[in-house]
Order: C-alpha cells, then structure tokens, then sequence
C-alpha cells in the first residue's frame, strides 16, 4: 500500500504505519473540502491495487461525492456477500442527500435483503441503507415523493416479505413533515404519534 502512503503524505497527513489510509487527527477523521480533488485523482490515477481505488471511493462516499459512491456501489453490487465487504464506511452512506443517488441506494437494498446477506445479523447492511433512503427522503417534498413512490414499487415487487417497511414510509413521512413544521407542539406530535401505531 505504498501508493496510499505517498499519496496521503503529500496532502501533508500523519500516517499510521499500519493503517497507510489513515488521516491526521488535526483533521478529525474525516476529509477536507479540499482534498477532495485529490482523493478523485486517486480514483483515476493508473493504481494496479483495486483496494487503493476502493479506499479513495469510500472516502468520496463521506463528501457526498456520486462519482466515488457509484464505485463504492458497484463493488458492493459485485460481491454479492456482505461478510466480506461489511466495513465502517458504510455509515456515510447517510451523507448523500441528491436524489441522483436514489437507484443506486435501492440497488444496494436489494442485495443487502437477500437470503445469504441476512443470516447473520452481525454482516448485515441493510439498515445502513434504509438510513441512507431515509435521510435522502426527508431532504425535500420532491425527495420524498421519489423515494415514496420508488419503495412502493420495490415493496409490492418483493411482497409479502418486504411489506414491513410499510410503517418505513409511514415513518419518513410523518419525519419530514415534522421537520418542515415550525409549530408542532405536544398534543399535535403525540397525535402523530399514535397515528403510526408507534
């Protein structure tokens, strides 16, 4: 991993001789807008190692960059179990608020709900992804009828087995309109509330 080094190195970047993609602590384990530019020249840069393009893609995915995200999907879609390839990144899927991102994220559900994907309930993704729709679908009014509309359609393709994430969109729904209200008080959320059964 010696690229991932001389490449963090010349960002200026501590790096742990052990853990060649780690960054600097003054940076607080996340990248700068800046280096972003040069994380996506790693992606297309002439590396032989898929696991350095793989490293740049995922830390793309925490800015929001769809370029990185894809590649990041693509390999998730290309293996198809989860043990192997379950990491923390995929926390930072939650950063991506562009509904462009929507296929790809219910692509990655699709996969993650397989038989050989939810056996073991340590390696499973699926929620990871189920936030990342959630929080693209509360970002806008037109966010969230995408998102409605293209759930619905995979709930009734996958049914019965995929009907409980019925109360998902309840939930989503009842999420973004409270988001968007300025004066919900107690009685008017409690109402809501037991309106979902929750």
């Amino acid at each position: 991993m010696v690229t991932s080094t001389a490449f963090a190195t010349r960002l200026g970047w501590s790096v742990s001789p052990g853990m060649p993609w780690s960054i600097s602590p003054g940076m607080g384990g996340q990248l700068a807008p800046e280096c972003g530019g040069h994380v996506h020249q790693n992606l297309h840069s002439d590396i032989e190692d898929p696991g350095e393009k793989l490293e740049a893609a995922k830390r793309l995915t925490e800015m929001s960059n769809k370029e990185g995200f894809e590649y990041y999907a693509d390999h998730i879609l290309q293996n198809r179990q989860i043990r192997s390839r379950h990491d923390y990144w995929f926390r930072y899927l939650i950063n991506l608020t562009s509904i462009d991102y929507l296929p790809r994220l219910l692509n990655l559900l699709e996969q993650s709900l397989l038989p050989e994907n939810t056996a073991d309930v340590f390696t499973r993704i699926d929620q990871q992804v189920l936030e990342a729709i959630f929080n693209l679908g509360i970002q806008s009014a037109e966010n969230l009828s995408a998102v409605r509309s293209a759930l619905e359609n995979k709930i009734a393709q996958h049914a019965p087995e995929w009907n409980y994430l019925m109360p998902f969109l309840k939930r989503m729904d009842f999420q973004y309109h409270l988001n968007r209200s300025s004066q919900v008080n107690l009685e008017t959320a409690i109402a809501a509330v037991n309106a979902l059964g929750l």
